[in-house]
């Protein structure tokens, strides 16, 4: 991460590539491997078409990079915060839709890419490869993750709660416990 962030100076860009090497090596990484990429370690989500009540101005807003210190959204144009609850909501629908399109998605082949015609089968009738998900579990999971925290962070208990009931309907993994640990406020 250091070097990634050191990187961005196009002055310094030939002594990090050469320190990025050599720690590379060190490590016993090499430089092409998907364990020397750089990951950007902060999950974030970006809400399309945010409209400030005051001046009625439409941006797109980046829920953790835009927020003040007293974790607010200030609006770039009149300095007013966005209302919480609004934006919670439009949060909420944005998990519930991407919820609702996991659970509608089509089953293909893993080899053709045939889209099954009938829950019956079992096998791709043309090349007899096994139906899997267009988009894996895991995509989903993410995405419940990343509101889950944003949720905690800004201390918003209804995406708190929608985020671990979906979750606990689709997957099946929260127990009671943590499912009634979203609604207890920091």
């Amino acid at each position: 991460m250091v070097t990634h962030l050191v990187g961005l100076d196009p002055l310094l860009e030939d002594g990090v590539v050469r320190l990025r090497r050599n720690l590379l090596q060190l490590l016993a990484v090499q430089e092409f491997a998907p364990e020397a990429r750089f990951v950007n370690p902060c999950r974030t989500f970006v809400l399309p078409d945010a409209v400030c009540s005051h001046c009625h101005d439409v941006r797109d807003l980046d829920l953790c990079r835009d927020a003040t210190p007293s974790r607010e959204w200030a609006c770039s144009v009149c300095g007013s915060t966005h209302d919480p609850e609004v934006v919670e909501a439009r949060l909420v629908q944005v998990v519930q839709q991407r919820a609702m399109a996991f659970l509608a998605q089509d089953r293909e082949c893993r080899k053709c890419r045939t889209v099954q015609r009938s829950e019956l089968e079992e096998r791709c009738p043309t090349c007899a490869g096994r139906f899997t998900l267009r988009k894996p579990p895991d995509e989903l999971r993410a995405t419940f993750d990343t509101f889950a925290s944003i949720a905690h962070h800004f201390d918003l208990p209804y995406l708190a709660e929608t985020c671990a009931w979906l979750s606990a309907s689709v997957f099946g993994k929260f127990s009671k416990a943590e499912v009634a640990n979203c609604f207890q406020r920091r």
